[in-house]
């Protein structure tokens, strides 16, 4: 690290030490779609001063892009919204390699993948995120997956099935702790596989509505997150499948929210993507101060007004 790499990020050195930052700094992280929770991440990412961000995005700006993505413009719309955001991104730190690839990850290959170190996908299908982590699975990739839901956000990670890290804190009367953690991740597909039955992790009413809204979303497309009725039938399918009971997530839920469920809700997008780039930061640096969050994180705007911490099985 040069002197004025030092300068920079001499902050972040005093925070968590200098190993953690020159691992950040040789840390190469994709980020999959830049939208509410995309850019967020980005954002966090790119500040903290990680090696470098490829930004894969084949979507083109739409008017309501501009209300949640603050690297772009107005007098853009109908461009690529990857490429008219980096250079805005790129300002953000000079020394972030930030690049950009107009391309569809659900075409690409296993071996694609292992050219990064982390690979976060936002706003994506579900089938895009099981075949993205099990990609990743394969090459050695840790993987986190984000989606936003108006007033709900989610992110599930997967960073393989050993993960050791170490937490150092601090008290007045022992002074610096560390311990060793070694934390056990599961595949999405386990997750979301028919059968698994999700009584053994007692899945909060928040965590299913962001699987009905995802796999609607999926399935039917974005209709579906305001439509009650179609919302209801896939609370439905779900329930068959994983074995939770209707009345965990009743129809007075879609009847009261449906038209609160859909979208980037620009505060909800910045709680989950600031989680998210947190534990991208975590992974990378290897010695933190709290705990890797294993697997699930919700943001609930509509009932809690906070966020909850679930280990998917």
């Amino acid at each position: 690290m040069d002197a004025a790499a030092q300068q920079r990020y001499d902050r972040q050195i005093r925070l968590w030490g200098l190993d953690a930052q020159k691992r950040m700094l040789e840390a190469k992280v994709l980020i999959v779609n830049l939208g509410g929770i995309g850019v967020e991440i980005a954002k966090n990412i790119v500040l903290s001063g990680v090696g470098s961000v490829h930004i894969v995005d084949s979507h083109v700006i739409t008017e309501e892009d501009c209300c949640s993505n603050f690297f772009v413009r107005e007098s853009e719309v109908g461009q690529n919204r990857g490429e008219c955001s980096v250079p805005r991104v790129q300002q953000l730190n000079p020394f972030v390699k930030v690049t950009c690839e107009n391309l569809d990850v659900s075409a690409v290959s296993a071996d694609w993948w292992k050219q990064f170190d982390v690979a976060c996908l936002t706003d994506c299908s579900k089938e895009v995120q099981i075949q993205a982590n099990d990609a990743c699975r394969e090459t050695g990739v840790r993987f986190i997956s984000c989606n936003s839901f108006g007033l709900l956000g989610m992110f599930f990670s997967d960073f393989g099935d050993k993960c050791e890290y170490s937490v150092t804190t601090e008290d007045k009367t022992h002074g610096k702790i560390t311990k060793q953690h070694t934390d056990n991740f599961v595949a999405l597909s386990s997750v979301l596989k028919a059968g698994n039955k999700w009584n053994a992790f007692k899945p909060s009413q928040s965590y299913l509505a962001c699987q009905v809204l995802l796999r609607a979303s999926t399935e039917l497309g974005d209709v579906a997150s305001t439509n009650v009725k179609l919302l209801c039938k896939t609370r439905d399918d779900l329930s068959a499948q994983h074995g939770f009971p209707i009345d965990a997530l009743p129809d007075s839920f879609f009847e009261a929210n449906s038209q609160q469920c859909f979208g980037d809700f620009s505060p909800v997008c910045t709680v989950v993507g600031g989680e998210a780039a947190q534990e991208i930061l975590k992974v990378v640096q290897l010695t933190v101060g709290a705990t890797i969050i294993n697997n699930t994180f919700i943001f609930d705007g509509i009932e809690t007004y906070r966020g909850l911490i679930e280990k998917a099985k």
